[in-house]
């Protein structure tokens, strides 16, 4: 069991850890490509937009065909999205990569989520559901230092490496019996499924919350790059990729915290006190005059967003 969450666990850090790749590189990639900071801020949007888009029906697929076939098939298409950045030799390649990443991905992330509730009690949930946050926090803090070091040498690495991490993962899986439902599972219609869950008020509530919560959190995190690299500041690559991962190491240290206090007081608590802290913190983050107030302020606003998601 603990083996089984550990590798679903990995393929949940795998996500943010590829996806926030390029936020340290951002104005690396504008000077690569000659193009715009304008442009080069769609590769965030195009891999956000299909994994959330095709999140919407990859759990519901995953009930109908089969658990590890999706998983598995999200990780192929996930690994040949990276290979694409790799190899890209326009801006228009590389954006086609980030799309089929976020493509790849949206039938990773809710189906390793679902193993996990098919295996885990609803009474301990909370508590593991809180160590996968830390490693989906694990991901957003180590993927723009993996960013910002290797853009110094040669930003391809980075996406060579995360199809390396993406195929070892996917051959361990392979070979594993993680996600076997050991017997006959009751399939019911893809619409059924869909209704049901666009009909439950609590699950669109949180969908919401978290939609707005992460829309202001990209923002701002796609402006800070540039913002940091320019004058007075002009950090390096590596440097914007430590303050960029400052919500991501608060996020390691308390999702396990977060998520114990969602068993003790509640989830819809928890989660409401989370996101009422994340909307200060965003509110302050403009009365930051330096870059180290701006990463102190980046790295509270990852310990409270620990909260809202573990309380959903």
């Amino acid at each position: 069991m603990n083996r089984q969450i550990f590798l679903l666990a990995f393929f949940i850090f795998l996500g943010p850890f590829g996806g926030n790749t390029v936020l340290s590189m951002l104005h690396r990639l504008t000077l690569e490509f000659r193009t715009d900071m304008v442009v080069m801020s769609l590769s965030l949007t195009l891999f956000m937009i299909p994994f959330a888009a095709l999140q919407l029906v990859s759990g519901a697929l995953s009930d109908l065909w089969d658990r590890r076939k999706t998983l598995i098939t999200g990780l192929i298409v996930f690994i040949v999205g990276h290979l694409m950045c790799a190899l890209s030799p326009s801006i228009h390649f590389f954006l086609a990569g980030r799309v089929i990443q976020g493509l790849g991905f949206a039938f990773v992330n809710p189906v390793a989520l679902a193993i996990i509730g098919d295996r885990v009690p609803a009474s301990g949930r909370g508590r593991v559901m809180g160590w996968m946050g830390s490693m989906n926090t694990l991901g957003i803090a180590t993927g723009p230092l993996l960013g910002g070091v290797l853009a110094e040498t040669n930003w391809r690495l980075a996406f060579l490496l995360l199809a390396l991490m993406g195929a070892f993962g996917l051959a361990i899986f392979f070979f594993s019996k993680v996600g076997e439902t050991g017997g006959k599972v009751e399939k019911l219609p893809l619409g059924y499924l869909l209704r049901g869950a666009a009909g439950n008020r609590g699950v669109l509530t949180v969908s919401l919350s978290g939609f707005f919560v992460f829309f202001s959190y990209i923002i701002v995190l796609t402006t800070l790059s540039p913002y940091l690299a320019a004058p007075p500041f002009r950090l390096s690559d590596s440097q914007i990729g430590m303050v960029i991962s400052c919500p991501g190491l608060a996020g390691i240290l308390l999702s396990p915290f977060a998520g114990w206090t969602a068993d003790r007081i509640g989830r819809a608590s928890t989660s409401a006190l989370g996101l009422t802290a994340v909307a200060l913190v965003f509110v302050t983050l403009e009365m930051a005059t330096n870059w180290v107030a701006m990463a102190a302020l980046f790295f509270v606003l990852g310990g409270v967003m620990a909260f809202g998601g573990p309380g959903s």
